[in-house]
């Protein structure tokens, strides 16, 4: 039976109120340009600002598009958030489109296009718009989890649409910070031999991103991943190399 639900879109809200509300009205146009069958799952994570009631008057007033909302009493994070929505998720796919309204429509539609293509579409920026230090470090993060994991994806923090039930069916930390929860998706699935296409996108410049990145923190949870790949590729090849 064909699931009446196409694209679940999940929509993390921390102290958006002045964006939210565009980024609700993108994906619905996005939905009658496609003619796609979508929910949208918006996670309020504590937010201090009137983000809820925005969200709630947007629902009131718009009442055919199935929106769902999670309202976190405290900051779980993106990665929690994410992995909770999967679970009441309806759609075949699952995406994130930010709450702040940064990604580009017409790249959102172009990954969305291809859809059914296969079980992974995951964007990659071209051209790279962005601050020259985004630039380096996100190829510095994506040329370090190739190299440890063995494989060539280009980019590794984007939009990606998934089939919802591949995210069912791995088990991740929901502890991972928002930089590198969806490049563990990928590497898990990778692994899985799940079928990906890479697709050109533009982007828009995420204000914040870089003092994000550099909290101590997350730094310490990016070395923690790493190590991990490591020391998943070093356990698989001497597991290979102990039956030849």
């Amino acid at each position: 039976m064909k699931n009446s639900i196409e694209i679940s879109f999940f929509v993390p809200c921390y102290n958006e109120a002045s964006r939210i509300i565009p980024t609700f009205k993108k994906i619905i146009n996005i939905g009658e340009l496609l003619k796609l069958s979508l929910e949208i799952i918006v996670c309020n994570d504590s937010s201090t600002d009137n983000s809820l009631l925005e969200i709630q008057k947007f629902c009131d007033q718009n009442t055919q598009t199935r929106i769902h909302i999670i309202n976190n009493t405290k900051q779980n994070g993106v990665a929690y958030n994410y992995f909770n929505a999967v679970t009441i998720a309806k759609g075949t796919y699952y995406m994130l489109i930010s709450g702040d309204d940064a990604e580009d429509k017409n790249s959102i539609l172009e990954v969305i296009k291809l859809r059914g293509k296969a079980e992974m579409i995951i964007p990659y920026l071209s051209p790279d718009s962005r601050k020259w230090i985004r630039i380096f470090l996100s190829n510095a993060f994506t040329m370090i989890v190739n190299l440890s994991s063995g494989n060539k994806i280009k980019y590794y923090n984007g939009n990606v649409l998934h089939l919802r039930r591949n995210l069912l069916n791995i088990k991740t930390s929901t502890n991972l910070t928002g930089i590198v929860y969806q490049a563990e998706i990928i590497l898990k699935l990778l692994k899985k031999n799940t079928s990906y296409i890479e697709v050109p996108t533009r982007n828009n410049e995420k204000k914040g991103w870089i003092t994000s990145a550099l909290r101590p923190w997350n730094f310490l949870l990016v070395t923690l991943f790493f190590s991990r790949i490591l020391t998943r590729r070093l356990i698989d090849y001497t597991g290979l190399s102990s039956r030849t």
